[in-house]
């Protein structure tokens, strides 16, 4: 095998969540879901990035790899390890994870399935023999992902506006008052622990706040803010199918591309048949290229007025933050559009080509060339459609100002 090295330089990289063991094992992700937002991913972005160690953290990710070996040769889909100062290859960042393992079993909350799968071990190696066998990784030489996650951890304590933040979470519990203070200062100086890692973090929140709703809540965001701290070490966006924001509209949201591809007739039915030889060959077609970047300029339209909406709302919250009641009456519009934006849009572009033959869904055939054919030939019939002047008018002002009428109305704004 060749040997394919690389220094995260890509221009559209994107880390999916969903990966973590973590995650997998206390949401039941099945591999069929991993491999679908693989699919998803291949067809927007570059590069996908993953710590190599997730790969052998699962049985998930494990039956994963078998499918992935042409992506990861190619140095489409990389294996992270640490700088290269530090770890030679994927051998040698296996033989660090398996020492640091071994300190791992004196921290209590590693008892719990979910963060023991983190723990490297020797049943490991048939996943770490065929990743080095492949011999394409990348090294992580720009960031510490831990530095990462002590300054978002930071961050996120002391944001006031972000209705999913660790601060506002923790305010809409049933701790009094006078200990809010308390709990933000001692969620602060766990980034000073010697070990500090999403571990310690759940292991803090359980200590400090009742098991409930709010603690579960509590848990998943430190979860989050783990993850995001990878893609921010990565240099890469983020997707994560359990982020309470994937309502919204984005240009990296995988689920909002899978549905938007289902309004013209390729459904998720279609991805699912689909091989990732065949997802390869879709991706760097002429056909796919021309679709993708219309797609991005009409959501990138949207996305623009649904963030211009949430700034007036923001500054709302900002001149009112001191008046009783504030979460309720205040964070209502917030979390409306958070419901309901991508849906909206949905909607609006599938309203919009009821009465063509676009949103026919495509069936395809057995044969690997007559499928990609058939698919290639579909986003031909797509591109002409998203290039018409009956479609530019609709983009341009009657998709945004239905939009933009209808979250003002849901949101109470007018």
């Amino acid at each position: 095998m060749r040997q394919f090295v690389s220094n995260l330089t890509a221009n559209k990289k994107l880390f999916i969540g969903d990966y973590d063991s973590y995650t997998i094992i206390k949401h039941g992700i099945t591999t069929d879901n991993l491999l679908h937002l693989t699919k998803l991913g291949l067809l927007l972005f570059d590069k996908l990035l993953l710590p190599a160690a997730f790969f052998w953290q699962s049985d998930n990710m494990s039956k994963l790899l078998l499918k992935l070996q042409q992506p990861i040769e190619y140095g489409i889909m990389l294996p992270v390890i640490r700088d290269s100062e530090s770890t030679l290859d994927i051998s040698d960042y296996f033989a660090h994870r398996m020492d640091e393992s071994a300190k791992l079993g004196n921290i209590e909350v590693f008892q719990q399935p979910a963060l023991a799968s983190e723990i490297a071990s020797k049943q490991n190696q048939k996943q770490v023999a065929l990743l080095k066998d492949i011999n394409s990784y990348a090294h992580l030489d720009n960031g510490s992902i831990r530095e990462k996650y002590i300054e978002n951890w930071l961050k996120d304590i002391e944001n006031r506006l972000d209705i999913d933040g660790l601060r506002l979470l923790i305010a809409q519990s049933n701790t009094p008052a006078d200990e809010l203070d308390r709990i933000y200062q001692l969620l602060k100086e766990e980034t000073t622990h010697p070990q500090f890692s999403r571990a310690t973090t759940i292991q803090a929140i359980q200590n400090l706040i009742p098991s409930g709703r709010c603690q579960e809540l509590l848990i998943d965001r430190a979860s989050w803010l783990y993850l995001k701290s990878n893609a921010d070490a990565y240099g890469s966006s983020i997707y994560y199918s359990k982020d309470p924001v994937n309502s919204l509209v984005f240009e990296d949201n995988l689920i909002l591309l899978s549905k938007t591809l289902s309004v013209f007739g390729l459904t998720e039915e279609l991805i699912t048949k689909l091989s990732i030889d065949q997802i390869l060959q879709i991706r760097a077609s002429s056909e796919y290229l021309r679709f993708i970047e219309a797609y991005r300029g009409l959501i990138e339209k949207v996305y623009t007025k649904q963030e211009n909406i949430i700034a007036i709302i923001q500054k709302r919250i900002k001149d009112q933050m001191n008046r009783e009641n504030f979460f309720n009456m205040i964070f209502a519009p917030l979390k409306t559009i958070k419901a309901v934006s991508s849906t909206l849009f949905l909607s609006l572009l599938a309203n919009h080509f009821s009465n063509s033959d676009i949103n026919i869904p495509l069936l395809i055939g057995t044969g690997s060339a007559s499928a990609i054919s058939s698919v290639l030939m579909k986003f031909d019939i797509v591109n002409k459609a998203m290039t018409s002047r009956d479609f530019s008018d609709f983009k341009d002002y009657i998709l945004l100002e239905k939009y933009e009428k209808q979250i003002l109305e849901r949101t109470g704004a007018i």
